[in-house]
């Protein structure tokens, strides 16, 4: 056990607002605390820990500030913490503020260590609340006095090596089943991954070991594959993290196409779609399904027969 917060504060340091234990059983935790806390009123984060590659190293003079901490597996260690929130003067100086503050149940930690926070700001004359460039508002935007909801995302980066496994088959994302001869596009895209080596399985005896997030495979023979993917990295607390998709190879290639003919008169709207798809050799096609997205209707026929259909005017 230990205990969190500042011997110098006269009060509860924070009011917790998010609260998390990663795959690592690191211990995660948000909170503000100053004026805005009336409840107990001498409280502050002043004298809270931080970290030399904290986002905001030292609170405001009055102590209203947020703060995030990470704990190491059993209390070993401070991993990080950091101030955030509005530079604004001490209780009774001025102008007079409220104090960075948000109500409890509106803000997250998500399983990879990324909090999303929610802020109550008060719009304070020369100490803006700086959103990121090409956000919605990225400044207050209420006269000076009023309040404003700022939201953040940060990711803390300290839950270890994670995969996430994708297959591409013809360009096209997350599909699992194609034709041999079959070229493989296999992706780690998990976007907070801290591997620094890939071992890539096929399935079918062969493998490959890759610096970075993806490889291809081409598959000669039908079959099922259970493909695997390993994703490492010696110094994260974890060191590995595995993940499995399977996929299937045919020899019943099928190649759809149609063929679109705009009927007379010059005027009209209305087309008139063969299917030409060839079909697989022995597995004839028992019927056709078109789709006509500009109106959401959707029309099945025998295979070959024409489908006619009216385009709308409005398109």
């Amino acid at each position: 056990s230990t205990i969190y917060g500042s011997p110098n504060s006269g009060g509860p340091n924070i009011s917790p607002t998010a609260f998390m234990v990663d795959r690592c059983e690191n211990v995660y935790v948000s909170g503000w605390g100053g004026k805005a806390n009336r409840q107990f009123s001498g409280g502050n984060v002043l004298g809270m820990p931080v970290t030399p590659d904290a986002i905001k190293p030292k609170s405001d003079a009055s102590g209203s500030d947020f703060h995030f901490f990470v704990l190491e597996k059993n209390a070993a260690s401070q991993l990080y913490g950091t101030f955030f929130g509005q530079n604004d003067p001490p209780a009774g100086g001025s102008p007079q503020t409220y104090g960075d503050h948000v109500d409890g149940g509106t803000s997250r930690f998500d399983s990879r260590g990324i909090i999303y926070q929610t802020m109550c700001f008060q719009s304070i004359s020369g100490q803006p609340f700086n959103g990121t460039a090409g956000s919605w508002s990225p400044q207050n935007k209420v006269p000076v006095g009023g309040f404003s909801i700022g939201m953040l995302k940060i990711e803390m980066d300290f839950t270890g090596v994670r995969a996430n496994l994708q297959v591409i088959m013809n360009g096209i994302p997350n599909d699992t089943v194609g034709c041999v001869p079959q070229l493989v596009d296999f992706r780690d895209i998990e976007q907070t991954s801290k591997g620094k080596l890939f071992y890539w399985d096929f399935g079918d005896g062969t493998g490959d070991t890759t610096t970075v997030q993806q490889t291809s495979h081409l598959y000669n023979l039908v079959g099922d594959y259970l493909v695997r993917l390993i994703s490492i990295d010696s110094a994260t607390c974890n060191i590995a993290d595995t993940v499995y998709q399977m996929i299937h190879m045919g020899n019943n290639r099928v190649n759809p196409d149609f063929e679109a003919i705009k009927l007379p008169p010059c005027e009209n709207l209305t087309y008139s779609f063969t299917n030409t798809s060839v079909d697989p050799s022995g597995n004839p096609f028992a019927g056709i399904l078109l789709g006509f997205w500009n109106n959401g209707t959707f029309v099945t026929n025998s295979f070959g027969d024409p489908v006619q259909h009216t385009t709308p005017t409005h398109v």
